[in-house]
């Protein structure tokens, strides 16, 4: 069945231990919000206060910048 890779993460978002996933969309849960943000091939994100990305992500900052994929 599908649902069962996607356990872990369900529980890791119950418990509080992960805050956030980016990724395709998980089972139902009850208490999960989901949003669909986009539809793309690549896209970044990074906190408005980053202190390295600023207010654009040009190709040498998005190579300096440590990535999780």
């Amino acid at each position: 069945m599908l649902r069962e890779p996607f356990l872990g993460v369900v529980d890791a978002l119950e418990r509080g231990d992960v805050d956030l996933v980016v990724g395709p969309p998980l089972p139902a849960t009850v208490g999960l919000v989901q949003r669909r943000v986009g539809v793309d091939s690549f896209a970044s994100a990074a906190r408005a206060d980053h202190p390295i990305v600023k207010r654009r992500l040009d190709l040498e900052t998005f190579l300096a910048v440590r990535h999780l994929v």
